[in-house]
């Protein structure tokens, strides 16, 4: 699995954090690549949202771009994520069943009804010691933290985020909207925050 997080030169830290985690954690054919986040100073598309907000929408889209040589699914990272014992056998589950186009492993639900309906499906999963698959189209969510991009979707994504004239949306809820109108599909894995699941 090829995983590419997105990180400021200043950003040494996260950097380092990042990096020490999935050494930890990551098994043999995982590999973990840096890639230059754009500078918000930098940006200059049109668009509503703060400099920002387009220089992280743009780090994403910019990132994509240099994986879409072959079919291979890519697990796009922020630069704060933390990987976990478990985060590296629920995605290959996932990719046992690849009929989505995104698979998120950590978005922040903002929707009360889904937050408890997502409490409820945690603790039954814990108890049960595995995970689920949920559908994101009908929840409220935000985050674009982690997320894997199936292989067949990679350049349909990179095309439709070329696709818009002026950046007027945060980057992840662009692509809620985009999972809204079924443009994509995708599931997030439940639990979220990268499966601690407990045991071995």
């Amino acid at each position: 699995m090829r995983c590419i997080y997105i990180n400021l030169d200043s950003a040494t830290r996260r950097r380092a954090a990042i990096e020490a985690s999935f050494a930890a954690c990551a098994p043999e054919g995982w590999s973990l690549e840096r890639f230059e986040a754009v500078r918000a100073a930098e940006v200059s598309t049109p668009g509503a949202i703060s400099p920002a907000e387009k220089a992280c929408f743009l780090s994403h889209r910019d990132a994509l771009a240099t994986v879409l040589e072959d079919d291979e699914p890519v697990f796009m990272l922020e630069d704060d994520v933390v990987f976990s014992r478990f985060t590296a056998r629920v995605v290959s589950d996932a990719l046992d069943h690849p009929d989505w186009d995104l698979l998120f492993t950590d978005v922040a639900v903002t929707n009360e009804g889904s937050m408890a309906r997502l409490a409820r499906l945690r603790r039954e999963l814990v108890e049960a010691s595995r995970c689920d698959f949920l559908d994101l189209s009908d929840i409220s969510f935000a985050g674009s933290a982690a997320y894997v991009v199936s292989g067949q979707a990679k350049r349909r994504l990179w095309e439709i985020l070329c696709s818009a004239p002026a950046l007027d949306g945060p980057y992840d809820l662009v692509l809620r909207e985009l999972l809204r109108h079924r443009m994509i599909t995708a599931p997030c894995s439940v639990p979220l925050r990268h499966l601690d699941l407990g045991g071995s």
